[in-house]
């Protein structure tokens, strides 16, 4: 079917066409992919090459991606060369959220530095709350061993830092002041570190409680 209309939308975004399947196609665009995307995303998402910490963990989660990985010629991009790639294609001309080039940049070269206590304030579950903002010794944190300490075994959200000695002991009174501790480191690290989701899913598990208790 036929592009059904053309729409202007000023500045240098250009000429935008509607094609059949809904997708925006832009023409005479001098907008780069890099500056599209980061329009379409908050202050939070930061290309790659801005946040030099995140680059390893980059490179760790680009050697096990399998989607929209980009290629120099006929050669899929390398984990050492991802970030190179990033910034050497982030000047590209926007033309299409379905241009290979696009997809590649938006799925490898844009990170997110939120924090984990961040995502969870501002993603906050109904009737869940922080532990406490008192130390370990609180007996909040005790309690919160506690749930840990008899779901543990049962859920694959088990904590195995193994700085953490009296985390998974029957120590409660040490065994809170761990928790406590991976609490508070971990609210503090970034979503862009690498199995950040899976780390998430802990955090919400084993650091807030029902608000009723």
């Amino acid at each position: 079917m036929a592009i059904s209309k053309l729409t202007l939308i000023g500045g240098s975004a250009g000429l935008v066409s509607a094609t059949a399947g809904g997708v925006a196609i832009y023409l005479n665009s001098g907008e780069s992919i890099r500056d599209y995307i980061a329009n379409k995303n908050d202050s939070n998402t930061k290309f790659i090459s801005l946040v030099k910490d995140a680059q390893k963990a980059l490179e760790s989660r680009y050697e096990k991606g399998k989607d929209h990985k980009p290629k120099n010629g006929n050669v899929e991009v390398k984990k050492d060369q991802i970030v190179a790639w990033c910034e050497k294609s982030a000047s590209t001309k926007f033309s299409s959220e379905t241009d290979p080039t696009y997809l590649s940049l938006k799925t490898w070269c844009f990170v997110d530095i939120t924090s984990l206590s961040e995502k969870a304030n501002k993603n906050k579950v109904e009737n869940r709350v922080y532990v406490s903002d008192k130390d370990g010794n609180d007996e909040a944190w005790k309690n919160a061993w506690s749930t840990y300490n008899g779901g543990k075994s049962a859920n694959t959200l088990r904590i195995t830092d193994s700085d953490l000695t009296n985390l998974n002991t029957d120590n409660k009174e040490k065994g809170a002041l761990d928790l406590h501790k991976w609490c508070s480191r971990t609210g503090d690290s970034k979503m862009y570190q690498e199995d950040s989701e899976t780390t998430y899913q802990k955090y919400l598990k084993w650091c807030f409680k029902d608000s009723a208790g």
